[in-house]
């Protein structure tokens, strides 16, 4: 018993402290791989970045992004985390261009709401560290340009 628990317990306890997510069901895990059909609702695509010019807000999202998300979406966003691969489907790549074509307010509703096995993080960070995290997850997005 020792030896599962050195071997298994290490990686439940960071999959529930790093990804702070619910296991999948059957039905999250079919709409999960359908990343296209997760759309913000309406009413976000206008809300602006209320932190946008402040200086500040791309180096505090960067130090939370590494906090909270890199163990599903990587360190470069590339969907490449350690625990991407126990998920049963791939995160969402945060530096590809589509990433563009989202507005700060339909990425702050996804932030917020989550969707399993990623955690609703309104519950966890206040409004600015969620608008600090759109910040950084902007500067992820790697362009044709």
């Amino acid at each position: 018993m020792r030896t599962w628990l050195r071997r298994r317990a290490p990686a439940s306890i960071a999959a529930a402290l790093c990804c702070l997510a619910p296991p999948l069901a059957a039905g999250a895990q079919e709409q999960a791989k359908d990343a296209a059909a997760w759309d913000a609702p309406p009413e976000a695509k206008d809300v602006q970045n209320p932190v946008k010019g402040d200086g500040r807000t791309v180096e505090r999202g960067d130090k939370l992004f590494h906090k909270y998300c890199v163990a599903c979406h990587g360190a470069e966003g590339t969907a490449d985390g350690t625990l991407a691969k126990r998920l049963g489907y791939k995160p969402a790549n945060l530096s590809l261009e589509r990433m563009e074509k989202l507005t700060d307010g339909e990425v702050y509703w996804k932030i917020s709401k989550g969707r399993a096995p990623m955690p609703a993080f309104e519950a966890q960070l206040s409004s600015r560290e969620r608008w600090d995290l759109v910040s950084f997850v902007r500067t992820l997005v790697k362009s044709a340009r």
